[in-house]
């Protein structure tokens, strides 16, 4: 059986592409980015997800996050960019410019 790759991060902003960290254990991979056998099953479901899956999964969250309906799921980025608009939060600069993977911080942060 084939272990997934976790460690390829294709059509990635590079503020979620995983990176070991160097000098410390690695719970997810062994030397050579292999995937250590307790985390392959959860590693090839995501996989087996893939980015089309996991952007679901987010929009999903943040449908339920608001309470809405499926149909309705545009007024989440409505609310969003209104209260952006009338300075209560603000984007978070470290996660980059792409909308989709966005992080807002309050004003006064």
């Amino acid at each position: 059986m084939k272990r997934p790759s976790i460690v390829s991060s294709h059509h990635l902003p590079p503020e979620w592409q995983y990176a070991p960290s160097q000098g410390f254990f690695d719970e997810v991979l062994m030397a050579g980015e292999q995937v250590r056998p307790h985390w392959a099953e959860m590693a090839g479901a995501l996989e087996s997800m893939g980015h089309s899956g996991m952007a679901r999964r987010w929009q999903q969250g943040i449908r339920e996050r608001f309470q809405l309906p499926e149909s309705r799921s545009a007024i989440a980025s409505q609310v969003i960019s209104a209260t952006i608009e009338i300075g209560l939060i603000k984007p978070d600069e470290k996660v980059g410019a792409s909308r989709k993977f966005a992080r807002y911080l309050p004003f006064w942060a």
